[in-house]
């Protein structure tokens, strides 16, 4: 372990001290239970995301994180690579974060979210850039072609339209990346402009979000039929919005264009749906929000083997998350920090 790995837990722990209820929200208990890592198992991957906001969270990042994220077979990265105010969303960050990916040389996923695209339009990021242009430019600078190699037997594919779905599968379970993001799914950019901004107009943002929310629902669908038909040992779904969170929880959309509704309502809907007629392991992990914990009861009774994870980032824990699935446990999916070495919090994940 380097001197900068070392002084970088010291500094999690003091942060943790300063930040009380990040603390809480892991129980502040380390993890030394080996099969929770790498050790004795032959396949593991990482969750990075909601990172890095800042210079010190980039230094983290590029220099304490990544050399030790090495040893997994992949890594997902769940969204918000940039902060979501007082950072311009431009072409030469995009290039610094695939550098980031290229330098890695392993396979990485990337799911956007909001503030990487949907949120360039605000004034605090000034020059602001139009939701419809950016989500061209991530498509452009990440999926085309993606960055990274992935190994041909892991039978890669990426949804026409929206490259930026993709789905793979290894060790006998099926990945998928979907494009859900915050900010109620992208339904908070709908309507006038902020003042001395330029963004899309009402339709054009409706239009994307329509896009969207009809690609994720066949995509996901995609996914557990592949699932099935392969006859996989579980699912991984891995996408960027904390969806229980939003004032407007449970209050189904009409329409593309309407606001105050939750927009993530039919989408957990067919999570737990797809998830039931798969009745095995599926695994939903998501950044978005700062809290680090396990929801082991999203499926309610119709699909208990439906677990959520919400990962680390988001100004709380500035860490990856390394997973490794155990088909013969009764809690079959094990995530402990890369760095920190600290658990999700077992206590139910706030929803409000």
């Amino acid at each position: 372990m380097t001197l900068a790995t070392v002084v970088f837990k010291f500094l999690l722990v003091i942060g943790c001290i300063g930040l009380l209820t990040a603390c809480t929200t892991v129980d502040a208990h380390k993890q030394n239970d080996p099969t929770q890592k790498r050790s004795g198992m032959n396949f593991q991957f990482s969750i990075v995301g909601d990172l890095p906001y800042n210079a010190s969270q980039e230094y983290a990042l590029y220099n304490i994180i990544s050399p030790e994220v090495l040893d997994s077979d992949f890594i997902i990265h769940v969204g918000d690579y940039k902060a979501g105010s007082n950072q311009p969303c431009t072409v030469d960050l995009d290039q610094k974060h695939k550098t980031w990916m290229i330098k890695l040389g392993i396979p990485v996923f990337y799911s956007p979210g909001d503030n990487d695209w949907a949120d360039c339009d605000r004034a605090s990021n000034a020059p602001v850039v139009r939701e419809t242009k950016r989500l061209k430019e991530i498509r452009a600078t990440f999926f085309d072609p993606v960055p990274t190699p992935i190994p041909a037997k892991w039978n890669a594919t990426w949804q026409v339209g929206a490259p930026e779905n993709s789905s793979w599968f290894v060790n006998g379970i099926r990945f998928a990346t979907v494009h859900v993001i915050g900010g109620n799914n992208g339904r908070d950019t709908i309507g006038p402009c902020a003042p001395g901004t330029v963004c899309d107009t009402r339709s054009d943002i409706a239009e994307l979000v329509a896009a969207r929310e009809k690609q994720s629902f066949a995509w996901i669908k995609s996914t557990f039929d592949k699932a099935a038909s392969e006859d996989a040992d579980a699912v991984v779904l891995a996408l960027h919005a904390d969806m229980f969170q939003g004032k407007y929880f449970d209050i189904e959309c009409i329409n593309a264009a309407q606001v105050e509704c939750d927009g993530f309502k039919t989408l957990r809907e067919t999570i737990i749906d797809k998830s039931s007629e798969f009745a095995k392991p599926v695994l939903l992990v998501h950044g978005d929000t700062g809290a680090y914990c396990w929801d082991r009861t999203m499926g309610g009774t119709k699909a208990p083997n439906l677990v959520r994870l919400n990962s680390a980032g988001d100004y709380v824990l500035i860490d990856a998350v390394d997973v490794v699935f155990d088909p013969d446990s009764p809690k079959p999916f094990h995530a402990v920090g890369t760095i920190s070495n600290l658990l999700p919090a077992e206590t139910q994940c706030s929803r409000d």
